[in-house]
């Protein structure tokens, strides 16, 4: 599944037009913008790094991203960060608001977003060299 697909399931079981009970919703949400932001660091370091960006792991990924897309950086950290707590349940915590994991799509999404335009103006800059 792509980032955008993956953000649209994620609004679909947060609303809860997936028919899931309403108290798992917010957290298979946070999974699914989880997922979603994997693919994101993906693509935004596709075409930069000498290896497949796949065979990284997400710190690493987010390490490169300091480097390469310092602009996005942290946001992707704190996106990451927040949505890993919200999807690993523990008995002393509340459950995420919906409020809370609709404010970690968006993020998400802004990120998928400025990848979108990155591999754009990559895509626009390679057919103008050739």
């Amino acid at each position: 599944m792509s980032a955008q697909s993956l953000l649209a399931q994620a609004d679909a079981a947060l609303t809860g037009s997936t028919g899931l009970p309403k108290g798992t919703r917010a957290r298979v949400a946070a999974w699914y913008a989880r997922g979603a932001l994997e693919d994101v660091t993906i693509e935004l370091l596709a075409g930069r790094l000498t290896s497949d960006p796949r065979a990284l792991t997400m710190a690493s990924r987010l390490a490169c991203l300091r480097v390469l897309r310092p602009e996005l950086s942290d946001a992707a950290g704190h996106a990451w960060w927040a949505l890993s707590r919200v999807c690993h349940q523990h008995a002393f915590e509340l459950t995420p608001t919906a409020a809370e994991v609709a404010h970690l799509i968006e993020q998400v999404t802004s990120l998928a977003d400025a990848a979108a335009v990155s591999v754009a103006t990559a895509s626009v800059a390679t057919s103008t060299s050739e």
